[in-house]
């Protein structure tokens, strides 16, 4: 292929597709050993264990923010500043002697005071070998961060899905042991991930250090931190809108509401997992090529509003059957996790329109705006959950959740619209939301029914939304171009299962 053709329009969209596809089922398929995993842990840890485990994860996730300084993300912005392939090695060793250091020096004396960390998050000082355990593993999966960065910015999209998979895997296949047999509860959960990035760690730097060798430049390690530590407070505040909550129910509740809360989120957020991370990493490519086309910004509403009926009808599915769902993978004590799901699933679809109402704000270039608006946003959800947790418990959190996206969208769809208008179908839209609202009203009213009688109902109703969007809420011009769209994904879909199978 001729160098001309490598730098084409085709060729690109291209590549995207492919790495696309396969990145998109590598997030499926973690998705789904994950929720494989629920009732393994519901079953065999009480809601105050469970609580536990969330508070160290996003705990370690908070850490991780602050020491790692986002070096990993600096190699995807820095590697393809040059063609040297010298100094492109140079930049990712860098990185890599760069992050293992700091965490390094940092998590060293956080060994040391890991008592009081744990009397801090857990108010349980015994617990400190957990902390232990988890800070180690921490220690590893930061270097590991940066290497399957170098590997994605290769474009080994396969290898890379590969490596996620198995590390997957492995842990779920540990988790079963030390959970299932040996009965040691949250510590082998913990020993499972630490063993996973330990054999990873060891069979990746190596390949790492083969390929690159180890370097350190003052000077790309400035430009690093540089470009990285401002996205340190963006991503904090990001985090605190997602995950503070649970440390305010910890705070005015208990662990065992923790973790109730906690499944209820993990459920209803599986929305944003399985369906919105998956389209956003095909749309955020995809929009700024159409802002070359003459009718864009009619194009870019129509998007938004097909958007949110397909996230609407997956919502609508989740929340129908959520109580059904719960009740099968856990104990009655989790039970109460169901109420909420319908809730979250909510919270994640007003979220997932900032993808869309951002728009005008990423094609000027203003991204700064975006952070601005994150940072205010995640003071709002603070006060919201001070005021709201203490009288409302889970439903205070919620309702934290849920005015702080609604407000997110609204600033961010301000800010955007006085630099690229873009004719959203506001009407349309209360209207998707109005009629999964009946939906789901009238099926709640079938909750002392049997079983099976109940369950069909709720399918007859989820059956019915893609009807009733299609007539009222599709013109007429648009609805043979959508049913023609679907008729052919889904002739393809069936088609290439049938010559999987076949093979």
């Amino acid at each position: 292929m001729k160098e001309t053709e490598k730098k084409g329009l085709r060729y690109q969209i291209q590549k995207l597709g492919k790495h696309g596809a396969i990145y998109g089922l590598g997030s499926v398929s973690s998705k789904a050993i994950g929720f494989f995993l629920i009732p393994l842990y519901t079953h065999f840890l009480t809601p105050a264990d469970y609580g536990v485990l969330q508070l160290i994860s996003i705990t370690l996730e908070i850490i991780s923010v602050i020491i790692g300084l986002r070096l990993a993300a600096t190699v995807f912005r820095f590697y393809h500043e040059t063609d040297n392939d010298r100094t492109r090695k140079e930049v990712v060793s860098t990185a890599l002697v760069g992050v293992f250091a700091i965490s390094t020096i940092v998590i060293a004396p956080m060994l040391v005071i890991s008592p009081w960390i744990s009397s801090i998050i857990l108010s349980d000082a015994h617990q400190s070998l957990l902390m232990r355990v988890a800070l180690i593993s921490l220690l590893l999966q930061l270097p590991l961060s940066v290497v399957t960065s170098y590997i994605q910015v290769k474009e080994k999209s396969g290898f890379f899905v590969s490596i996620s998979l198995s590390r997957l895997i492995g842990g779920a296949a540990l988790n079963i042991y030390f959970v299932a047999v040996a009965r040691i509860g949250v510590l082998g959960i913990l020993m499972s991930t630490l063993i996973v990035d330990a054999v990873a760690g060891s069979v990746l730097i190596p390949y790492f250090i083969r390929a690159n060798g180890i370097h350190f430049s003052w000077p790309w390690c400035r430009k690093m931190l540089r470009f990285s530590i401002p996205l340190i407070p963006s991503s904090l505040a990001s985090m605190a809108t997602h995950a503070s909550d649970r440390y305010f129910i910890r705070a005015y509740f208990s662990l065992a509401d923790t973790g109730i809360y906690s499944l209820g989120y993990k459920m209803g957020n599986s929305i944003h997992s399985l369906f919105y991370v998956p389209f956003s990493q095909i749309w955020n490519a995809r929009r700024f090529a159409i802002e070359k086309d003459p009718d864009a910004k009619v194009i870019y509403a129509k998007v938004c509003t097909y958007f949110i009926g397909v996230m609407c009808f997956i919502g609508l599915g989740i929340s129908l059957f959520a109580e059904d769902i719960v009740a099968v993978i856990s104990p009655r004590q989790y039970w109460e996790a169901a109420r909420i799901i319908p809730l979250i699933v909510l919270c994640y679809i007003v979220y997932a329109i900032e993808d869309h109402v951002s728009t005008g704000l990423w094609l000027s270039k203003k991204t700064e705006r975006i952070a601005v608006v994150t940072l205010i946003t995640a003071v709002v959800n603070l006060c919201l959950n001070f005021l709201l947790i203490p009288k409302f418990g889970m439903y205070g959190a919620v309702a934290a959740t849920l005015v702080t996206f609604i407000i997110r969208d609204l600033g961010l769809y301000l800010l955007s619209n006085r630099i690229f208008p873009i004719p959203f179908e506001w009407g349309r839209i209360s209207g998707i939301f109005l009629l999964c609202m009946i939906l789901y009203m009238i099926s709640d009213q079938m909750a002392e029914m049997n079983l099976l009688l109940r369950t069909a109902i709720r399918i007859g109703l989820w059956v019915s939304y893609p009807s009733a969007f299609l007539v009222i809420f599709i013109e007429k011009g648009e609805r043979q171009h959508v049913i023609e769209a679907m008729s052919s994904f889904i002739r393809k879909f069936f088609k290439r299962k049938i010559c999987i199978t076949s093979g």
